[in-house]
């Protein structure tokens, strides 16, 4: 349940604030894959102890300004080899 209503928090906080947010933490919310629909203003992602197995060419595409992705603790095994 808390999992569930984190990720609904951050979807209802973006809805209101999405070009002034800039972190944003969706660990431990069970996601099989990155979130679509991230703010493109974010620049520093946490996406810890998730079930996450791949990263497609696309999936920060998004968040052009990016520059900081915590992925550790999740199950990847495939990276697109041309992943952004």
């Amino acid at each position: 349940m808390r999992q569930i209503q984190k990720v609904n928090l951050l979807l209802l906080f973006t809805q209101f604030h999405s070009t002034l947010l800039t972190y944003m933490d969706v660990s431990e919310c069970t996601l099989s894959q990155v979130p679509k629909g991230l703010p493109s203003s974010t620049r520093y992602a946490q996406l810890r102890r998730n079930n996450i197995s791949s990263l497609s060419r696309n999936a920060f595409i998004e968040c052009p300004f990016a520059s900081i992705v915590v992925l550790d603790d999740n199950r990847i095994t495939d990276i697109d080899q041309q992943a952004s």
